[in-house]
């Protein structure tokens, strides 16, 4: 009989999989599958560039490099009118196996080299489980003993800042053809928390089990299940537009407190006590670094809500 926990994860893979559905039925694009691979990798990229690249910056750096050199490719497709099957499957391939030696960098970072099968095929929309092997500890890279400086701080952010960039356009492309559809900001707030908080899980439970597991874990399914529950009403007419634009609103609300408490709980898995400040602009979010420092020794994990309000 699976674990109350084990329940819940298999809530998000499934809350994931109806996003996915969701947005590909509104947004009918035979580019779809490709904008949304593109679109989870640029936000797992963007979520740990304010916790990483003060840390491993020149590293991060080389990662964020070889992002963009794909992402270049991926938007002139993209912008180009027609679809050509052969061009797609390539990039698509492309942008999962950066995904990968990505996750392998994050693990790196941690301390844990990673082995990662062959998921090319699988495109990460589906609400699939994350089938990385653990190999064995490595030592992790250390933390500074002393906070970043300034520049450090203010480059991390200039990164964050350029893959937000690419974020903004892939979200408005999806909005594009979705005909602005205003549950579509919804759907993809749920599917990339879904996915992020599936993907790091995997990759890192064994690092810091407390993230992932209990108040914390039911927290996150539970805000992704509101999430769910609003896309859902985009198919009851009757509901009063007023209504449903307050609760929208707070579903984004809701969003913005988990990732900042998601940035925090991620930063602590590195050894690094982290504050940061959430400013919606756009079709994205400006992300501001408050505090960047070691986390002191055997000091306890961030604690408090990740936002899940009764809905």
């Amino acid at each position: 009989m699976p674990t109350k926990d084990e329940e819940l994860w298999s809530k998000i893979y499934a809350y994931q999989d109806q996003f996915n559905k969701f947005i590909e039925k509104k947004a009918n694009d035979s580019k779809m599958v490709l904008v949304l691979d593109t679109l989870l990798v640029v936000d797992v990229y963007q979520a740990m560039a304010l916790v990483l690249a003060p840390k491993c910056p020149e590293d991060f750096k080389a990662q964020v490099d070889a992002l963009k050199s794909i992402l270049d490719r991926i938007f002139d497709y993209l912008h180009s009118a027609s679809y050509d099957k052969e061009t797609d499957e390539k990039l698509n391939n492309e942008i999962l196996a950066r995904m990968d030696r990505f996750f392998e960098f994050l693990a790196w970072c941690a301390g844990l080299e990673v082995k990662i099968p062959d998921n090319a095929d699988q495109p990460m929309g589906k609400g699939c489980k994350m089938n990385f092997i653990i190999a064995k500890p490595l030592p992790q890279v250390p933390v500074p003993p002393s906070p970043p400086s300034p520049k450090a701080i203010e480059q991390a952010q200039e990164l964050a800042k350029a893959i937000e960039t690419y974020h903004s356009q892939l979200i408005e492309y999806i909005l594009q053809k979705a005909n602005r559809d205003i549950f579509i900001p919804v759907a993809l707030m749920g599917f990339e928390t879904a996915y992020l908080y599936n993907a790091l899980g995997v990759l890192l439970m064994s690092l810091c089990p407390w993230f992932f597991t209990g108040e914390d874990l039911e927290s996150t399914a539970e805000i992704i299940k509101h999430m769910v529950s609003t896309v859902n009403s985009a198919y009851d007419a009757k509901r009063p537009k007023e209504e449903v634009m307050a609760e929208i609103a707070l579903r984004a609300q809701e969003y913005i407190v988990w990732r900042e408490g998601f940035l925090m709980r991620m930063a602590w898995c590195y050894d690094i006590d982290m504050d940061v400040e959430f400013i919606p602009k756009g079709n994205g979010m400006e992300i501001t670094i408050m505090r960047y420092e070691p986390a002191p020794p055997q000091a306890p994990p961030p604690q408090g809500s990740l936002g899940a309000p009764a809905n």
